[in-house]
C-alpha cells in the first residue's frame, strides 16, 4: 500500500488527485478498520491511518475517510478548541484549502454568503484562483486567514506575506 500510494503521489497529476481522493481513499480505508486511531476531523476510527508522502513516506498519517493528515487533524483541533471562529461568521479567506476542514466550514458559512472564501492557485475546488504573491483583495477586507503549507511552494515568501498582511484587517 505504501508504494502504491507513494507512486500515485508522484506520478498523477495533482488536479486528477484532488477529483479521485474522495472516493479513491475511502475505499482503502476498507482495508484500515478498526479502533486504534480516532480522526479529530471527521470522527471516523481506524487501526491506523494510511501512509503518505511524496518523497518520504509517513506511516499513520492520511484519515481514509476525510483525507486529514497530522497538520490538518492539528489545525482542526486548534480552530475548534483554542478559537471562536465556529461560533461566528468572519470573513475568512481559506487559502490552498484543505478539503477534511473546508468540508466543515462552507456548512458553518453557508447562510452568511461571502463570509468563507477559498482560493487556490489552480485547485477547481476553490472559489477564487490567483498567486498569493499578488492577491485581488482590497486592503484590510478579511478578518481570518487560513493557509496551511503553501510559504514553502511560493517563489517570494517576503511578497506573500507581505500581500497577506494586506488584506487582513487590523486585529485580523
Amino acid at each position: 500500500m505504501k508504494k502504491l500510494i507513494k507512486w500515485t503521489l508522484n506520478h498523477v497529476p495533482r488536479p486528477l488527485l484532488q477529483r479521485i481522493a474522495g472516493w479513491a481513499v475511502p475505499m482503502a480505508g476498507l482495508f484500515y478498520r478498526g479502533r486504534g486511531a480516532e480522526c479529530p476531523v471527521c470522527g471516523a476510527k481506524y487501526r491506523k491511518f494510511l501512509p503518505y508522502g511524496y518523497v518520504h513516506t509517513r506511516a499513520n498519517a492520511l484519515c481514509p475517510k476525510c483525507l486529514s493528515l497530522e497538520r490538518h487533524r492539528l489545525l482542526w483541533l486548534y480552530l475548534t478548541r483554542e478559537t471562536d471562529l465556529l461560533k461566528c461568521y468572519p470573513r475568512t479567506l481559506h487559502i490552498a484549502p484543505e478539503v477534511c476542514i473546508m468540508r466543515h466550514l462552507k456548512p458553518h458559512f453557508a447562510g452568511h454568503p461571502g463570509q468563507y472564501v477559498t482560493a487556490d492557485l489552480e485547485s477547481p475546488l476553490a472559489d477564487l484562483h490567483f498567486d498569493v504573491q499578488q492577491i485581488p483583495l482590497a486592503d484590510d477586507s478579511v478578518d481570518v486567514i487560513l493557509c496551511n503549507h503553501l510559504l514553502e511552494h511560493v517563489a517570494d515568501d517576503r511578497k506573500a506575506l507581505c500581500e497577506l498582511y494586506r488584506i487582513l484587517k487590523p486585529g485580523g
